[in-house]
């Protein structure tokens, strides 16, 4: 949602976008299967009432495909809110608190220190926070110096290059250790 959008929420110009944890559907827990169920409703109702806003539900492909489209982020306690965290350090992130105990989850949940909490108190004026949030985000260095916490200073595929450099160090060691090793020469020999 566009920040000149925030006072006039909800938005023609705005869509929203649920992408499902792929085990939600099979939850042994009734109230997340029917809080699923209720948010499909909402989205189905809502891109009946305008087709072109772009409501929808990806069920398919990986979260982190979908993040670049997207202007915030409300996420449970995972690793999306993390993968948000590495790769949209400038867009807002909410972290829901399903036990409403704030303290245990900034604790708990150190990425939940820079971003609003969703719990039963905050839940009926989330669009409201959203909008504010979209309009004047406040957690913003917050989230910067908690990147900087996890990820360092590593840019986007940094992390990636020095995996690989990693392993490939690994694999040489090892294949210099076997050379050196007496079994590895009788295994040459034979």
């Amino acid at each position: 949602m566009p920040p000149s959008c925030a006072r006039c929420w909800p938005c023609p110009a705005c869509a929203l976008v649920y992408k499902p944890h792929p085990k939600v559907t099979t939850s042994q827990v009734a109230a997340v299967r029917e809080g699923h169920q209720a948010i499909l409703d909402l989205l189905e109702r809502a891109a009946e009432q305008d087709p072109e806003a772009g409501h929808a539900a990806i069920w398919q492909g990986d979260i982190l495909a979908v993040f670049p489209g997207c202007d915030a982020m409300v996420t449970d306690v995972s690793s999306v809110g993390l993968d948000w965290l590495y790769l949209q350090t400038d867009k807002p992130i909410l972290v829901t608190d399903r036990y409403d105990d704030a303290e245990r989850l900034r604790q708990e949940v150190p990425v939940s220190r820079c971003a609003d909490v969703v719990d039963a108190a905050t839940l009926p004026g989330l669009t409201q926070l959203l909008a504010a949030r979209l309009d004047h985000d406040e957690h913003r260095m917050a989230r910067a110096a908690m990147r900087h916490h996890y990820f360092d200073d590593n840019g986007v595929g940094d992390s990636t290059v020095r995996f690989v450099d990693a392993v490939g160090a690994l694999v040489e060691l090892r294949d210099r250790l076997q050379g050196a090793s007496p079994a590895a020469g009788l295994e040459e020999s034979a």
